[in-house]
């Protein structure tokens, strides 16, 4: 119930997104910043379901940001950025 909830919430959020409004930028980077970046950092009283949720989507987050830093794809998309201009 409470994953469902908090999905929930999310999608609210991020229905109010725009891909020209770029929003509070540095509230954003606090709360990143303040999230678990492991598993190992949930509260040991969340339920199992939810604990196993989050361990997915910082996995997820994970894997995302490394694939958005990697040389090889940073460099394509740069190419790519430029035959468009």
């Amino acid at each position: 119930m409470k994953t469902f909830v908090i999905a929930s919430l999310v999608a609210v959020v991020c229905i109010g997104c725009t891909a020209s409004d770029p929003g509070d930028v540095a509230t954003a980077k606090k709360g990143a910043d303040a999230a678990p970046k492991s598993a190992d950092a949930l509260p040991s009283t969340m339920p199992a379901e939810a604990k196993a949720s989050a361990a997915a989507a910082i996995g997820q987050a994970k894997a995302a940001k490394d694939q958005n830093n990697d040389p090889a794809r940073v460099h394509a998309m740069e190419m790519m950025r430029q035959q468009h201009h």
